[in-house]
């Protein structure tokens, strides 16, 4: 009886902790593994010990801020239990609930014995009594020889006040190739690392919740320095958090890679990465003001302009039926630079007329090659409103398109409304002229700036493209997907055509596909190509 009853005790202990967390994050590596559940029980006394005496203060903020720590470092070594507690306890304080505190303090406490007894058990077998395991300075975390992974050439920054964080994600960097890793404990601690090694970091990758210094302030202070580098926002709250400082950030004109909800996972890491990697393929990272407008002007006139394409698929058919013209200024120092960095300066100084006319000049000479050479596709044009305010550009337009053998139907102009529409009648009277002359109108980035259904009413849209905002990540994000339905449904009542932009993996084209969306375009299909690397990309598709 004694028998059974101990093995039913182990069996009880191993619900405590999955186990699989730390294989799946870490790989299978005993010695490690050990390592960050000593480190776990060692620090784990004490972060007990703060929290009942901020619960002995009634002080809620700090409560919140201790029992959030402590369920990052759980979940990340997969102890469930206490995960859970500490999050139930983290509600309660941010709603300042003393009753609810008072009943799960209690269950704080026996989570964490059973938890630590868990991971004593487990650490004693190889290390002897007591869990003596090697410590964090003799264990070597060597880089694996496996030649399929993936080898990214980086120096990256981890901001967590977590330490065990520190480690699990750095061990999945170093599995990925990586073992330029620096780490900062805080907000501030990461600030005086740049100014140390500004140059040399490629890519921060912050949690949000830290004391003092929380991530929502570090992005502040990345943008007022020019963090020229690139940044992943981690943390265990809601996602919808994430993705709002996400936008943040974007907004402070820094170069987001994406969000990783806690515990990390080396999928997402990597996903994460790799699109960083596809961006440098393309040689085109998002710069700060790095020219002045005497630059730009030149650029529009000396043919330092280029011009990508970016296929667009039928989800039904799976054929090639577009692409969509992107500018690249190819410039002679810093290469090529994408348009967000220099079409708000040609909006604000009136160089988007010159650049517009540069860009339609050279999509409609390598659409006129395609057709050619029996590729018949639809090219879409990006318009800036501000660009519409010469009256008799749809007869040049037009005088040009009939000079390359194309025809009207073959060419879609995407309205892009970074502003108001100043001249709003001379505006809609290109519109109108051009949708006479059956040129195709799109409606693009519908959802943000001021694409609007207010335009949807006034303006002959044919077709509707949402942004990439509302499509990837949406099968994992609730008010996302919504809203990609919502436009969906919208666009089909109005009898439009539904484009989605940003589809980057088999999960984001399964879901467009599903709500009924016509074509996609995304680096799931391709990044956009230069002309050449078009034309391969569309002969080795057919072959």
């Amino acid at each position: 009886m004694a028998k059974q009853s101990s093995t039913d005790g182990e069996a009880q202990l191993s619900k405590i902790v999955d186990l699989s967390v730390l294989t799946q994050s870490t790989g299978d590596k005993p010695d490690l593994h050990r390592h960050l559940m000593k480190s776990y029980v060692e620090a784990l006394e004490g972060e007990i010990d703060n929290i009942q005496q901020a619960f002995s203060w009634k002080n809620a903020e700090q409560i919140s801020e201790y029992t959030h720590k402590l369920k990052s470092s759980s979940r990340s070594l997969g102890a469930m239990t206490m995960a859970n507690i500490c999050q139930q306890l983290e509600t309660a304080a941010t709603a300042a609930d003393w009753g609810e505190l008072e009943d799960l303090m209690p269950q704080l406490y026996s989570d964490s014995a059973q938890t630590a007894e868990f991971f004593r058990n487990f650490m004693s077998p190889a290390g002897g009594p007591g869990g003596e395991v090697v410590s964090g300075q003799e264990l070597a975390l060597e880089l694996p020889a496996d030649d399929n992974i993936t080898q990214f050439r980086l120096s990256i920054m981890l901001v967590d006040d977590d330490y065990i964080m520190h480690r699990v994600t750095t061990v999945m960097l170093n599995d990925l190739g990586i073992s330029s890793v620096l780490n900062a404990m805080s907000g501030s601690a990461a600030l005086d690392m740049l100014q140390q090694n500004g140059e040399r970091i490629e890519v921060i990758i912050c949690d949000l919740n830290m004391p003092e210094m929380d991530g929502v302030e570090l992005i502040r202070h990345l943008a007022t320095s020019g963090f020229g580098g690139s940044l992943i926002l981690t943390s265990g709250e809601d996602v919808r958090i994430l993705k709002t400082v996400e936008k943040l950030a974007i907004e402070h004109e820094l170069h987001v890679l994406g969000v990783m909800e806690k515990p990390v996972t080396p999928a997402k890491l990597s996903e994460l990465l790799d699109s960083l990697d596809q961006i440098r393929q393309e040689g085109t990272l998002m710069m700060n003001d790095p020219f002045n407008l005497a630059d730009l002007e030149q650029a529009i006139t000396c043919n330092q302009l280029d011009t990508f394409f970016q296929p667009k698929i039928d989800i039904k058919s799976g054929e090639v039926v577009g692409v969509e013209a992107l500018v690249r200024w190819n410039h002679p120092v810093m290469g090529l630079i994408k348009p967000n960095a220099f079409i708000t300066m040609a909006e604000d100084h009136g160089l988007i007329g010159g650049l517009t006319d540069v860009v339609c000049n050279k999509a409609l000479d390598f659409a006129a090659r395609l057709k050619a050479m029996g590729y018949h596709l639809n090219i879409a044009i990006n318009i800036s409103v501000d660009s519409l305010t010469n009256l008799e550009w749809p007869d040049r337009i037009s005088s040009l398109l009939a000079e390359s053998g194309l025809e009207p139907s073959s060419i879609s102009f995407e309205i892009t409304e970074s502003r108001l529409m100043e001249h709003l009648s001379v505006a809609l009277d290109i519109l109108s002229r051009l949708s006479l002359k059956q040129f195709n109108l799109s409606i693009d980035d519908f959802g943000t700036g001021y694409s609007s259904m207010e335009q949807l009413q006034r303006i002959p849209f044919a077709e509707f493209k949402i942004d990439r905002a509302f499509v990837h990540g949406a099968a994992r994000e609730t008010s996302a997907r919504a809203i990609l339905e919502s436009s969906v449904l919208l666009a089909k009542k109005l009898d439009m055509k539904v484009v989605a932009e940003g589809v980057e993996d088999q999960e984001d084209w399964d879901l467009v596909a599903e709500v009924g969306c016509d074509q996609v375009q995304g680096y799931f299909v391709s990044r956009p190509l230069p002309f050449r690397q078009l034309v391969k990309w569309l002969e080795d598709r057919k072959a």
